[in-house]
């Protein structure tokens, strides 16, 4: 079909960029060339959402914990030393069995660059971030349901987050 006096293709080469009176093969060459920069370009901003999201959620979590530790302590309440042992002493169990497991991370077994810069060798699984965030919304769920189911639907966006980014697998 024509779109007006310009037909489907002319109008396709002048949309990229690409002068119709050219060579078909510099046409196609050239249409490669800017397909590649737009790939370029897109992955680009993929990367920057994925380290943005994981910076912004990882910084909620981290935030709200210890201000959820203040109150607590504020108002002397005695479930603080759960509050804080919990976490704590799951966080060692978790860096354990990390430890035993040491699975390989997804950019050593297929040599790719991760989004999130990183560095470590092995060690993928159990992820201690994810698994961090998790164990604080279940301690702060215990007490306040709300801000707890919160903080776990974070996790899950977090967890996604880390496994687009190339550092944990499913």
């Amino acid at each position: 079909g024509s779109t007006g006096f310009l037909t489907e293709e002319h109008h396709l080469c002048y949309m990229d960029g690409i002068g119709i009176s050219q060579s078909p093969y510099k046409r196609r060459r050239r249409l490669l060339q800017h397909l590649a920069q737009r790939h370029q370009c897109l992955a680009a901003e993929k990367t920057k959402r994925i380290k943005s999201t994981n910076s912004i959620l990882t910084a909620v979590v981290f935030f709200v914990y210890p201000l959820y530790l203040l109150v607590l302590f504020l108002e002397k309440d005695p479930w603080l030393w759960r509050a804080v042992l919990v976490p704590g002493i799951s966080f060692c169990l978790v860096t354990v069995v990390r430890y035993f497991i040491n699975a390989p991370r997804p950019y050593e077994k297929f040599e790719i660059p991760p989004v999130i810069p990183k560095d470590t060798k092995g060690k993928s699984f159990p992820s201690r971030h994810v698994f961090s965030v998790f164990i604080i919304a279940m301690t702060i769920f215990y007490g306040h349901p709300g801000p707890g189911g919160v903080l776990m639907v974070i996790g899950v966006l977090l967890g996604v987050t880390r496994v687009r980014a190339g550092v944990h697998e499913v």
